[in-house]
């Protein structure tokens, strides 16, 4: 994202069988970045999670085809210090 300066983050997933064929899932993560991670430079925090339903159509098989729908919610928020 930047010439210089770092970047990082994390996340958590968790998934719940509901049934044989259908699973709930999860995530939360969080990644930051910064040019020089001073607190005069400009840096960047995303914010995504992440919820939905995973259905499998051969759920008795080793190797199972799956269908799977999300809902997102992102959130980035900017700091540049010329502002």
């Amino acid at each position: 994202m930047y010439k210089s300066g770092g970047m990082g983050g994390g996340a958590l997933f968790a998934q719940l069988r509901v049934s044989r064929a259908l699973h709930l899932y999860g995530s939360v993560g969080l990644n930051g970045s910064c040019t020089n991670c001073n607190a005069n430079d400009p840096s960047r925090l995303d914010l995504k999670t992440t919820v939905g339903l995973q259905y499998y159509f051969l759920s008795h098989s080793r190797f199972a085809p799956f269908l799977r729908g999300s809902l997102v919610y992102q959130a980035v928020n900017f700091k540049d210090p010329n502002d």
